[in-house]
């Protein structure tokens, strides 16, 4: 029996689209005949939408995307994220409640729709006497928000009998089957390569501010720790590669932080055990021939058959 496993029982992809109503007005000297150069600058460029609300649309949707990048690797097809099975749950329950955020926002700014604009208007009468046909009605505005999301399957299709019925001569048809497998495996590779650095890098990023913290003699208190530990947790949640070392590394890791509890200059012995794991631990990040072996690993047990 085949221990091979294929790319989407990994995770899947997720695409994220945010859209929001700026409220952004370029004025064109002729929609309210004068020159160009007296065209006062204040009224340049309208924004129609209170920049409160664009403000916090534009936070809402990063926050969104920081979800996703936190337990997401990146796809080398059509700039997509990778959610790994075990963090989907994680990341539906964040967008979920961004998305709830979201709409409170819009259901907000729709309440306040019609006294805003009348204010508006009402402040640039005289330079614009049109303005109201500017803004959407409140019908149309609803159209132009949204916070979506959706999840694909990264399916390998198979070489069915219908290619082989539109390519009958039998030397093109191989050869057609040979670089179609060349060029899957090739995005296999790319993904996996990726996987392994990005991983890699993750976790030296957060490594090297602790130990930032641990050679300046500065305090780490429990909260910290904790917080620490909930960041390796989500570098375990992406290692689809199944990289072995950075496993042990991290188990290493925890192990300490939930032993010590807090650390501080006061206690050098904690401080030097500390320092002592997390130096190991970057050492085996830097370990550039793991990554590659790891990735290697991942490639021989996808199936692209």
């Amino acid at each position: 029996m085949s221990n091979k496993q294929q790319l989407w029982t990994e995770g899947v992809l997720i695409d994220f689209n945010v859209r929001f109503w700026s409220g952004q007005k370029k004025i064109k000297p002729s929609e309210i005949g004068v020159n160009e150069d007296r065209l006062p600058d204040v009224i340049a460029k309208l924004v129609l939408c209170p920049n409160k609300y664009v403000k916090s649309f534009a936070c809402i949707r990063m926050k969104g995307y920081h979800a996703i990048e936190r337990v997401s690797l990146s796809f080398p097809v059509g700039g997509a994220r990778f959610v790994p099975a075990r963090a989907i749950a994680n990341v539906i329950t964040e967008l979920e409640k961004y998305k709830l955020e979201f709409d409170a926002m819009v259901e907000s700014l729709l309440s306040e729709y019609r006294t805003l604009k009348a204010r508006c208007v009402a402040d640039y009468e005289a330079q614009l006497p049109r303005l109201a046909d500017y803004f959407p009605t409140l019908d149309d505005l609803r159209t132009r928000f949204s916070f979506d999301w959706a999840f694909f399957e990264f399916h390998v299709p198979q070489w069915s009998q219908m290619n082989d019925k539109f390519i009958a001569e039998a030397v093109v048809r191989d050869e057609a089957r040979f670089q179609y497998k060349q060029q899957l495996q090739r995005i296999v590779t790319d993904f996996s390569a990726r996987a392994a650095r990005e991983m890699r890098e993750r976790f030296l990023d957060h490594l090297s501010k602790i130990v930032e913290r641990v050679k300046s003699g500065k305090s780490i208190d429990a909260r910290q720790t904790v917080g620490f530990e909930l960041t390796l947790d989500r570098i375990e949640a992406i290692n689809i590669l199944d990289d072995e070392t950075i496993n042990k590394a991290i188990a290493e890791v925890k192990l300490e932080l939930r032993h010590g509890g807090s650390y501080s200059k006061d206690d050098p012995a904690g401080m030097q055990r500390l320092a002592k794991v997390l130096d190991s631990a970057v050492a085996v990040v830097e370990d550039q021939e793991g990554a590659v072996k790891a990735a290697e690993r991942f490639n021989r047990r996808i199936d692209l058959e």
